[in-house]
């Protein structure tokens, strides 16, 4: 799915500082370079498969580019999904901040393989 969002861009009258209008969906407020965006599906798949699935930023990459046809740098994948955590960190801590309250905690200790070896 490919969205386009025509942004108004301007000058403040009384300071003169440039600003600019914002989608409820873009994921980003870059211009230039950066107008170009990967949504919030796009994000998700990326970082299940570099941190759930275990992929490479590279492998990732190639995931999005040959399966979906979106080219993104394995940099740019870095800060998108460094963007997602600062996002999700309020959300997380509060996650810890319950499971350290709770009576009874229990972890996965089901291994994850490297190489065929846990």
């Amino acid at each position: 799915m490919v969205r386009r969002f025509d942004i108004a861009v301007g000058r403040c009258r009384r300071c003169g500082r440039r600003v600019q209008g914002r989608h409820p969906l873009q994921t980003s407020e870059a211009v230039g370079v950066g107008n170009v965006q990967l949504g919030p599906e796009a994000l998700t798949l990326a970082a299940v498969l570099n941190k759930q699935m275990g992929l490479s930023l590279g492998h990732t990459q190639q995931v999005l580019a040959y399966g979906f046809g979106l080219k993104v740098s394995r940099g740019g994948l870095c800060r998108a999904l460094a963007r997602m955590a600062n996002e999700a960190a309020p959300s997380y801590r509060g996650l810890v901040a319950a499971a350290r309250q709770s009576l009874v905690n229990s972890v996965d200790e089901t291994g994850w393989k490297v190489g065929g070896r846990l």
